[in-house]
């Protein structure tokens, strides 16, 4: 495909290997500004296993409020932490890969390879911090941006990196603070032809500007295998509800609610199939009243596949960054007993099990059978369990 079809239902999920002809298509749908060839992705860090200790609360010269977290460093804390990141494997770029970095976001590695200071006058500049316990500047610091509203994780600023992952788990806990730390994502940087989602995109994964065009795959803002599958399962479940709507060019990316009683039902033993709320189809098939259909309705984001998709179309679209699906999406439960709300494993055990519920309703809601009619292993591929989210959920 060279260009976007003006007419009827498309679902774009090329991702990297867009041809240059339609990465041209997609940048004028989406905006130039909206158009990114190039991840350059920050590791982010679990805030339950920070060490508070040798970490304090500060924005630079006392400006912006307390909400970044400084981890400093001394002169020798930095010196080990050089010659670490020296001496560190990096990714091979792949064959299709001409990776060319942009000198306002130069991964942690190559700011090293220009000298030992560096770093210390780009994202570990010290400048305008003074750690309280000492009073005095940091030789310098790695600073602690939160990644959402409830404080649960952070994006070390500026920490862009192309370093295999174990070399990054094993760099990054040289860091004072860091010594524990659960990275829920680790730097990376390559091709990834991806838009600005929550600027552009419907929940359904439509363009507003043009809702018959879809997206999925890294071009949404994903990142990884289960990620992309997933939303192209969405993206498809959508598709197959508009195509019921009869207007494929209809300019508004949620369909209408039901009128006269009737409403879409996707079965097992059919795609579609319309029905009346006061009974079975006349003679022949035909109904009575004018067709209609269930709106599309994306799942819970209590939901992996919800918090997913919430993710790509409601994020900061300032800073936005293509994820993985991590726990960190998933909205927190409130009222849990004591015992529980401290265990990480058990609080995300009942995450899992509130998923694997709320994504069994929204299914039955889809399918047109009552949820208490599903059995559970129809919605899930294995049992909630440590940190491994449920890919069905």
């Amino acid at each position: 495909m060279r260009e976007i079809p003006a007419e009827g239902l498309v679902l774009i999920a090329t991702g990297p290997l867009s041809s240059d002809a339609l990465a041209s298509q997609i940048q004028m749908l989406a905006g130039s500004e909206n158009l990114a060839f190039y991840d350059s992705i920050s590791p982010v860090v679990d805030a339950e296993t920070l060490n508070m200790e040798r970490i304090f609360s500060a924005s630079r010269y006392g400006k912006g409020g307390d909400d970044y977290l400084n981890c400093p460093l001394t002169e020798q804390e930095y010196l080990v932490f050089y010659e670490a990141l020296m001496s560190a494997e990096t990714v091979q770029a792949h064959e299709f890969e001409d990776v060319k970095f942009f000198e306002a976001c130069l991964p942690i590695e190559e700011l090293a390879r220009r000298g030992y200071d560096t770093l210390r006058f780009g994202p570990m500049k010290p400048v305008g911090l003074v750690d309280p316990r000492t009073g005095l500047q940091p030789f310098a610091v790695v600073q602690l941006r939160p990644e959402n509203l409830r404080f649960s994780s952070y994006n070390l600023v500026g920490f862009q990196n192309h370093l295999k992952f174990p070399e990054q788990r094993r760099i990054l806990r040289l860091i004072p603070g860091l010594e524990n730390a659960d990275f829920l994502r680790l730097g990376q940087i390559h091709r990834n032809t991806y838009i600005n989602s929550p600027r552009l995109l419907n929940p359904d994964l439509s363009f507003r500007r043009a809702p018959n065009v879809f997206v999925a795959g890294q071009l949404s803002g994903v990142e990884g295998y289960v990620e992309c599958i997933a939303t192209g399962l969405l993206a498809g479940l959508a598709l197959a509800v508009r195509t019921q709507d009869g207007d494929q060019t209809r300019t508004t990316g949620i369909l209408p609610v039901p009128e006269h009683g009737l409403e879409v039902r996707v079965t097992k033993s059919s795609l579609c199939e319309v029905e009346s709320a006061s009974g079975p189809p006349s003679e022949g098939g035909a109904h009575s009243g004018p067709k209609a259909v269930r709106p599309y309705t994306p799942p819970p984001r209590t939901t992996a596949l919800g918090s997913l998709v919430h993710y790509v179309t409601h994020a900061v679209s300032t800073h936005y960054q293509p994820a993985n699906i991590s726990f960190d999406l998933l909205p927190p439960i409130d009222g849990l007993p004591r015992a529980i709300a401290r265990d990480r494993r058990k609080r995300r055990e009942k995450q899992c099990e509130r998923a694997l519920a709320d994504f069994q309703t929204w299914l039955g809601s889809l399918v047109g059978i009552p949820s208490s009619e599903l059995s559970r292993t129809d919605c899930q591929e294995m049992r909630p369990g440590g940190s491994q989210l449920t890919t069905s959920s």
